[in-house]
Parts: C-alpha cells; sequence; structure tokens
C-alpha cells in the first residue's frame, strides 16, 4: 500500500489588477502586515512556460504570513499568463490553494499519471 504524504495548505493565493490597492485594501479591512512586495521577472524569472509554451511574462506579489498560512497577491504585468487569464475571464479572485508536500517531484508524478499537467511554471533566483 502507498503511503500518503503528509500535506497541509500553505498558501492562499489570488490574482488581482492592482496589488498595491488591495494590499491597503486587505491591510485596512483584515488589519494585516507587514506585506512583502516582489516583482518577478527575467533575468531572475527563468524557464517560463505556460501551457508547455516558452514565456517571457512579469508580476507582481504580496506576500503576507498567519502563522504557517501564507496569503499570496498576484498581480500580472506583461506577457502571456495564467493569472492574465484568469483576471480576464473572472476578474480579481481566488485563483489557488498550495499544498506543502514531502516530495514535489513524486507528488507531480502522481498527478500525470492522473492526466493533470501543469500548467505554468518558471524557475526565480533570488540574490
Amino acid at each position: 500500500m502507498k503511503k500518503i504524504q503528509e500535506r497541509r495548505v500553505m498558501q492562499v493565493g489570488y490574482v488581482v489588477q492592482n496589488v498595491e490597492k488591495s494590499v491597503e485594501d486587505y491591510s485596512k479591512r483584515l488589519g494585516i502586515g507587514p506585506w512583502d512586495l516582489y516583482t518577478f521577472s527575467a533575468p531572475d524569472l527563468r524557464d517560463a512556460r505556460y501551457k508547455n509554451q516558452p514565456i517571457d511574462h512579469s508580476f507582481i506579489v504580496a506576500l503576507v504570513w498567519n502563522g504557517t498560512t501564507q496569503l499570496e497577491l498576484i498581480q500580472p504585468l506583461t506577457g502571456a499568463n495564467i493569472y492574465t487569464d484568469f483576471l480576464e475571464r473572472r476578474g480579481d479572485g481566488l485563483h489557488h490553494v498550495k499544498e506543502w508536500v514531502d516530495d514535489c517531484q513524486a507528488e507531480l508524478t502522481e498527478y500525470r499519471a492522473r492526466g493533470v499537467e501543469v500548467i505554468q511554471s518558471g524557475k526565480f533566483d533570488a540574490d
């Protein structure tokens, strides 16, 4: 019998049209902060792919922790990507719930075996 991997929700991600306005709103209404803001773009963002095609895109992320769970706000800036498509179809809203798993590569293999592929990926190098 396959061992069940330990899992826990570690992040809740929202796509927004204006990250600065959203940070201000979440801070004011929910009293959460401080937020960390990052811009992801080339050359630090590399090997980016969307729907299995290479892409050149950029986006801003605002992050805040509540215990062991992170709230992420994502504002797309340029290029074709999963976030822009989400905004065009639905507007601001809940985009994803990210889990912590013991072995990410094993989990991806399991998903692929069930016909579920990665939609968007990329690597980020921080200084």
